[in-house]
């Protein structure tokens, strides 16, 4: 056989693979948009994205086997007239011959949008139902006209498509942790980098000025500077030692609100002002009354008061946060974004 011969047939092979390959694709493609996008008289209704979320009450956990999907439509008026779509009542799920109705609370708290749809409009609407993981269903849009003419159109749900999302649920109090661990506990936390959208060399910086003035405070005549370095270094490796965190995410809901809850067990500096008063008046009563050397003498003393004190269980906190480019920071516009500082860097605990 010439290579002539030998180079046609291996061309005509290649055409044909490619021909298969993009059949498969476009099969592949149009499978796809079938199952995410349906027409009926009145509407076009397309499954534009959907995440599983998590709500302030105890609903959308990711353990278990349900959880609450949260799913956002594109509703496009077909007809002449305008047509009006409640999430909570134009949306039904079919699995089998069951219809579910959607999660009237979980939806109304994504503040999502209702009312009427001009005709040729479109507009996007966001649904919560309660769903079983890796199971199919259908989701109904149902529709009136102004005519009083009702219509349907089902597109196909299979919730395996949206596990990802599950995975991500428990993201913020993992964001927390890392921010606490590298920011207060001067420990490396991977997810620090992965997860947390926020200046660390700022943080570790504002964190050891709030350890700085409540040292002075604590100290009758302040510390001096030279010893502002080791004091705080050793705080937080003493914190880091003694500290423990527990955090579970509480909410996210997938619009980038989210919010965690923070138990912990802090290093109690504010108890080393008695301390500090316990050894001044100890060299005071060997040494004869000196202010200064007597705070010369408290301050050699720093690391025997910092290991006398006990760690404390602080009070159960709740920390809001916000995500941006898919990092997680605390939420400044809330009141409870000074309790960290307060807590770990100032060792205010109640």
């Amino acid at each position: 056989m010439s290579k002539k011969i030998v180079f046609v047939i291996l061309v005509c092979f290649a055409i044909i693979v490619a021909g298969c390959s993009k059949g498969e694709k476009e099969s592949a493609a149009a499978e796809k948009d079938t199952a995410e996008k349906e027409k009926s008289k009145q509407v076009e209704a397309s499954i534009e994205n959907a995440s599983y979320i998590k709500l302030d009450n105890d609903e959308g956990t990711s353990d278990g086997d349900t959880g609450l999907l949260a799913i956002e439509l594109k509703i496009k008026n077909r007809t002449d007239s305008g047509l009006n779509i409640s999430p909570t009542q134009n949306f039904k799920l079919y699995d089998g011959d069951e219809e579910l109705d959607a999660n009237s609370d979980a939806t109304y708290s994504l503040d999502t949008q209702s009312g009427k749809i001009g005709s040729k409009k479109a507009k996007t609407i966001k649904v919560v139902f309660t769903v079983e993981k890796d199971k199919k269903y259908e989701l109904a849009v149902r529709t009136m006209s102004d005519k009083g003419e009702e219509d349907e159109a089902r597109l196909k749900l299979d919730t395996s498509k949206y596990n990802d999302s599950l995975e991500a649920l428990d993201d913020p109090a993992k964001a927390l942790t890392a921010y606490i661990e590298t920011i207060y506990f001067d420990k490396d936390n991977a997810d620090y980098e992965k997860l947390v959208a926020a200046d660390k060399a700022d943080l570790q910086d504002e964190a050891k000025k709030a350890f700085k003035e409540h040292i002075n405070r604590i100290y009758y005549d302040g510390v001096p500077e030279k010893y502002i370095d080791k004091f705080y270094n050793n705080f937080r490796s003493t914190l880091a030692e003694k500290g423990e965190l527990h955090t579970e995410t509480i909410l996210n809901d997938g619009s980038g609100k989210g919010a965690v809850s923070l138990e912990y067990t802090g290093l109690p500096l504010n108890d080393m002002q008695q301390l500090v008063s316990d050894y001044r008046h100890e060299y005071n009563t060997k040494k004869g009354y000196n202010q200064k050397k007597a705070n010369e003498y408290t301050l050699s003393k720093y690391d025997t008061m910092l290991n006398k004190l006990e760690p404390k269980a602080g009070k159960e906190i709740k920390v809001k946060m916000v995500q941006k480019d898919g990092k997680w920071t605390i939420d400044a516009s809330d009141y409870g974004a000074e309790d960290l500082p307060r807590i770990f860097a100032e060792g205010k605990v109640y």
